[in-house]
């Protein structure tokens, strides 16, 4: 059995929230408000990961920001997210599963991302 780690192993993550912060950046969102709300966007009251673009936008919302306006952007660069892949991702998972053992992918993400 393989179990891989999506985020920073298949997924560069750093880059794809810089991206998100750049995309906020053009609303006015500095990289304070930015960060303090991505953290906050990350957990639910109970510890669970739930990281949405919607549930981010609503915390920006509580700053004054047009909570469309950024759940758009922030979607924008969703919808992108395949080019942050890593070039050898898709390569990586086709040898894994030449193997024929069970290959388990593990992220902290939200399921519907």
């Amino acid at each position: 059995m393989f179990i891989v780690d999506f985020d920073d192993t298949l997924f560069d993550t750093n880059a794809f929230k810089q991206a998100r912060l750049e995309a906020t950046k053009e609303l006015g969102i500095s990289e304070e408000i930015f960060w303090e709300t991505y953290t906050q966007a990350r957990q639910d009251s109970t510890g669970n990961f739930t990281y949405s673009d919607r549930r981010h936008a609503q915390f920006l919302a509580i700053f004054n920001f047009d909570e469309n306006q950024v759940f758009e952007k922030l979607s924008e660069v969703s919808q992108r997210r395949r080019e942050f892949l890593f070039a050898d991702a898709v390569v990586f998972l086709e040898s894994l599963k030449s193997y024929g053992q069970s290959l388990i992918l593990l992220s902290l993400g939200d399921p519907s991302f």
